[in-house]
């Protein structure tokens, strides 16, 4: 995913943003939460609110 935006995006932050967003976010579709380092979920919220506020 990361890889796969980062030239779309053409911006490498942009890229790792939404690899910070959808890592946790597949992981918790599937099914495998535990996981994921519980701090990437507050950050993957901080990072999406980010792009929805601008």
């Amino acid at each position: 995913m990361v890889i796969a935006l980062m030239p779309f995006t053409y911006s490498i932050a942009n890229g790792v943003s939404a690899g910070l967003i959808m890592y946790p976010l597949l992981k918790i579709v599937a099914g495998r939460t535990k996981e994921v380092h519980w701090i990437m979920y507050p950050l993957a919220i901080i990072v999406l609110i980010r792009y929805i506020w601008y």
